[in-house]
């Protein structure tokens, strides 16, 4: 399954869950569209979130609901807004 198959699938309002055969597409789209630093851990992004092709990420990474990413954001950050912005620094 492709990109093609993968537009179909959410046009028609199908769900896509870990173990459909969509989900690869899906990782290997978010992958081109985002630039993943560190192993991706603790990623959290919230409802209608919205990460702007070529924005990067790292590990312990909060994104609000509805929130915009424009620009990269450090580790260990939560952002929120449009256009995001930190509004907290993540320790331990």
């Amino acid at each position: 399954m492709e990109l093609f198959d993968l537009l179909g699938a959410l046009n028609a309002g199908r769900t896509i869950t870990g173990d459909s055969p969509l989900h690869g597409a899906i990782h290997r789209v978010s992958q081109d569209a985002l630039r993943i630093t560190g192993d991706g851990r603790n990623v959290w992004i919230g409802s209608n979130a919205t990460l702007l092709p070529g924005v990067t990420i790292g590990d312990n990474f909060v994104v609000a609901a509805a929130s915009v990413v424009t620009e990269d954001v450090p580790e260990n950050s939560v952002v929120v807004g449009s256009p995001a912005r930190v509004v907290h620094s993540l320790t331990g």
